[in-house]
């Protein structure tokens, strides 16, 4: 069973595939062990994954993600996020984490549909995994930066690699810590954009506040160096994209 963040194991969902049954993954609120966790579409929870190249490399490019939750189709994949009934909440703020997943608050309706309008207004979708809540404070995830990059229509080359090891002392990596690079061009301007994501030693080795027997981030502790890479081209998106920002019409 592979536990950790949402964010975190959300990513790795949408870019892998159960090597059982090659089925999608979705990300669940697991009750037994009060951990997400990452769910084959079969109903059981893989201990390892499969990579899935091509969804992988067609998010880099910004295609466009899924489309809005229909009734009766794909429920699942956000029911894990969606409230109990007697919090009176609308279905606009399904897909939207019911906690801080930094501090583990627990966010009461209003901050719910606060970070639902705060994703609507930045012109992203809270159904589609767009918006968390960290250290509370509203938080655009990679896919959310993809999607707005696709949707500006606005061409661009993204290519992510490891921090060498002469670049290191440069930017102020500490041993033991991975770091990855991720560069971007505007194609149509020409301009130039890099982001650094970064995983540290201590981060990897931090252990679960509610249980201090397990790691706080299983994910983070076996593939720092997949984490390092999704932290730095979400990085260079938000340079490059930024939220609220669109590109002028083109004078015809």
């Amino acid at each position: 069973m592979i536990k950790g963040e949402y964010g975190e194991l959300t990513d790795l969902a949408s870019s892998h595939r159960c090597p059982e049954h090659n089925n999608p993954l979705t990300v669940a609120w697991h009750s037994g062990v009060h951990e997400y966790v990452i769910r084959c579409g079969a109903g059981h929870f893989p201990e390892e994954l499969r990579d899935n190249p091509g969804i992988t490399e067609s998010w880099r490019q910004g295609e466009e993600l899924p489309g809005p939750i229909q009734d009766g189709v794909g429920k699942a994949q956000v029911r894990h996020n969606a409230a109990p009934p007697s919090m009176g909440l609308t279905p606009d703020v399904e897909g939207i984490p019911l906690t801080d997943l930094s501090t583990g608050e627990i966010l009461n309706p209003d901050k719910l549909l606060a970070l639902a309008r705060y994703a609507v207004d930045a012109g992203l979708d809270p159904r589609r995994g767009h918006v968390c809540m960290m250290y509370g404070k509203p938080y655009a995830t990679l896919d959310a930066y993809l999607y707005h990059a696709r949707k500006s229509r606005r061409p661009y080359t993204l290519t992510s690699r490891p921090v060498r090891q002469e670049e290191r002392a440069d930017l102020q990596v500490a041993d033991g810590d991975h770091a990855w690079l991720a560069d971007l061009e505007l194609l149509e301007t020409g301009e130039v954009y890099m982001g650094l994501g970064v995983v540290t030693a201590e981060e990897m080795a931090e252990m679960s506040k509610k249980n201090p027997t397990r790691l706080r981030s299983p994910v983070v502790h076996g593939k720092p160096w997949q984490m390092a890479n999704k932290r730095c081209r979400r990085d260079v998106l938000a340079q490059a994209f930024p939220l609220g920002i669109e590109p002028k019409e083109k004078e015809v």
